[in-house]
């Protein structure tokens, strides 16, 4: 997978939620968290969790870039609101536990304190999903979908071949030759040699049509 640097910020979100989501699936899965040291119980605590919460964020990653390139579908609606539903939850539980009592200043009116003090309550709620809601809008505001690509068919193109002109004739009267004698030539090479005969000079006068044109004279007269 190509990253550029339009996902950097989904990269950034991942990256502020890896801390909380490894402290929130140590302690699930292992148990309080033992005292950071190089040690074989501290990193058999950490690296699965570790791991565990990186797959998580780079699934998110992943997913986020296939939407903004590819488009939105089905799969990866459900695909990408899993992961965000999980960055959810373990950011929550990890606010839950760290989360402290925070006092209303003495700035604060005494007959809004109570509607203050429900806002304040709502951060265990509302705080842990900015990241996710973040990725979330990003990631639809930057799908380009698959409406973008559009396919045109081409037709082949027709080949069409012009057969050449005799040759024979042309040459008669583009070089200026006797017709007669370019057009016996031609007869010649199509294997019309009878023909070509009564074509000489000598037997002009005995072909059938010379013959009868001068019987016709002879009778005239």
């Amino acid at each position: 997978m190509k990253i550029n640097q339009n996902e950097f910020f989904i990269g950034a979100t991942g990256a502020a939620a890896l801390v909380h989501s490894t402290w929130t699936l140590g302690t699930l899965m292992s148990g309080q968290q033992p005292q950071a040291s190089i040690s074989v119980e501290f990193f058999g605590w950490l690296i699965p969790a570790l791991l565990l919460a990186f797959a998580l964020d780079v699934g998110q990653v992943a997913t986020s870039h296939q939407i903004r390139t590819l488009g939105l579908t089905p799969h990866r609606a459900v695909t990408f609101g899993v992961f965000c539903l999980a960055t959810y939850y373990l950011q929550w539980a990890y606010m839950v536990h760290h989360v402290p009592n925070i006092a209303l200043a003495n700035g604060v009116r005494a007959e809004w304190s109570s509607g203050v003090g429900i806002l304040r309550d709502f951060c265990i709620w509302i705080i842990p999903a900015l990241m996710p809601l973040a990725t979330l809008l990003y990631t639809l505001s930057g799908q380009t979908g698959q409406a973008q690509t559009i396919v045109t068919d081409i037709p082949e193109p027709i080949e069409i071949t012009v057969p050449e002109p005799i040759s024979g004739l042309l040459e008669a009267e583009t070089v200026g030759d006797d017709p007669i004698e370019e057009f016996k030539s031609f007869l010649d090479q199509k294997h019309f040699g009878s023909i070509a005969l009564d074509l000489e000079p000598g037997n002009r006068a005995n072909t059938p049509r010379m013959r009868k044109s001068k019987a016709l004279i002879d009778t005239e007269k």
